[in-house]
């Protein structure tokens, strides 16, 4: 009688999780996703599914970052890496927040990656966050100062 009763918890089991792959498969891409975080009214979904589906959104947002029809998108898809940097153990990401950090035009952009980096203390950051202080505008250097007076006590003389 036992393993019968166990036989069919693992039956169900199993029914549940192939019922939600079947359901997380049939859910928009992360590239479809990302085209909706320009719409206001369908952001905040498009942020959250982004983020629940962690390592899988990541490759498709470093795209998008780089992608000069998405401009106004920008911003937001900081955000969401930015919350991914906490979520998944992705090397890339702080790597290209790095770069589009000294290079973005924005500064908007600028702005939330030197906020984001420097509220995660994230020391591999720092290069890029002094070099920002000599290229950007006053808000972006105001935020770059703000991360790297947090990093001050993980960072040494050299």
């Amino acid at each position: 009688m036992l393993n019968t009763r166990a036989a069919g918890d693992e039956i169900q089991a199993n029914i549940l999780a192939l019922l939600r792959a079947l359901l997380a498969a049939c859910g928009p891409s992360p590239e479809d996703l990302i085209e909706q975080l320009a719409s206001s009214q369908g952001r905040e979904f498009a942020r959250q599914q982004l983020l629940l589906a962690k390592q899988d959104a990541v490759e498709p947002l470093l795209a998008a970052l780089g992608d000069d029809e998405l401009t106004n998108v920008r911003p937001y898809l900081v955000d969401v890496l930015l919350s991914l940097m906490m979520r998944v153990d992705d090397h890339r990401i702080s790597k290209r927040l790095s770069q589009v950090l000294q290079t973005d035009l924005a500064a908007e952009v600028r702005a939330r990656i030197a906020h984001g980096l420097g509220t995660q203390g994230r020391e591999e950051a720092a290069e890029s966050l002094i070099s920002v202080l000599q290229i950007a505008e006053t808000r972006g250097r105001f935020e770059a100062l703000l991360a790297l007076n947090g990093l001050d006590d993980k960072l040494t003389d050299e």
